[in-house]
C-alpha cells in the first residue's frame, strides 16, 4: 500500500518520469499478494481509484495547458475574420512569442 501512497505524491507533484519504476514496484508487490482480506482489498482498491482519478485529473490538465499555448500561438499569427463573402482573412500579425525551455 505504501507504493500505492508513494505513486499518488509523485502524481501529485508532477514527477512523471518516476512512474514506470514505480509501477514496476507495484507490479512486484502486487504478484506477492495471494489474496488480500477483503478490508485490505478495499483499501487498495480505493487507493487505485484515487491514483486514476488524479492521473486522468493530470492528463485533462496537460491537454489544456498545451491547447491553451497553442491558441496563443496562433493568435501571435494574427487575427483570423470573416469578410463579407464569408471568406477567411488574415488580420496583421504579431511579434513571435519567446520560447521557454
Amino acid at each position: 500500500m505504501a507504493t500505492l501512497d508513494e505513486i499518488h505524491a509523485v502524481i501529485l507533484a508532477g514527477k512523471f518520469d518516476r512512474l514506470a519504476e514505480l509501477s514496476q514496484q507495484l507490479e512486484t508487490v502486487m504478484a506477492q499478494i495471494e489474496s488480500p482480506p477483503a478490508p485490505v482489498s478495499d483499501v487498495l482498491r480505493q487507493k487505485m481509484q484515487r491514483n486514476r482519478d488524479c492521473l486522468a485529473a493530470a492528463l485533462r490538465g496537460m491537454r489544456a495547458a498545451h491547447q491553451r499555448i497553442s491558441d496563443i500561438r496562433k493568435a501571435s499569427q494574427g487575427l483570423t475574420t470573416y469578410d463579407q463573402r464569408g471568406a477567411t482573412a488574415l488580420l496583421g500579425s504579431f511579434p513571435a512569442l519567446p520560447r521557454r525551455v
